[in-house]
Parts: structure tokens; C-alpha cells; sequence
């Protein structure tokens, strides 16, 4: 029975990584007025490695540090 709940724990917590609480999200932080970046499309959706967002920096889209949002 333990080993269940064990299991049961495990795959509830996972769902959002396990590393956020539910009503909180990793979100690419604004982009400041006036941001001067370059136009490059360095990124896409998900090819960023743990812990970095695909979000637009200006002009183009880089792997930045996202912010997190709750509620």
C-alpha cells in the first residue's frame, strides 16, 4: 500500500514538473519599451534547455530566464 501511494504522489506532482506549485506557470517576462535586440528567431517552442523559455526579446526570440506567475 505504501509503494502505491507512493506512485500516486509521484505522478500528481509530476504533472506540472514538480518543481512549481499548480496555480503557478513559468512565464517569458515583458520586454521592456524601448529594447534594442537583434531580429533573430534563435529559439522555438520547447528546444530550449531546462529551465529557459523561447520568448520574444524585442525584434527575434531567445532562451531566457522566464519569471513566475502564480494565480
Amino acid at each position: 500500500i505504501f509503494l502505491i501511494l507512493l506512485v500516486n504522489t509521484n505522478v500528481s506532482g509530476s504533472q506540472n514538473g514538480g518543481t512549481v506549485p499548480s496555480p503557478c506557470r513559468m512565464r517569458c517576462p515583458p520586454v521592456p519599451p524601448g529594447t534594442i535586440s537583434h531580429c533573430a528567431e534563435l529559439c522555438t517552442p520547447g528546444s530550449c534547455k531546462y529551465g529557459l523559455l523561447c520568448c520574444s526579446i524585442g525584434c527575434g526570440k531567445d532562451c531566457i530566464k522566464g519569471s513566475l506567475v502564480c494565480g
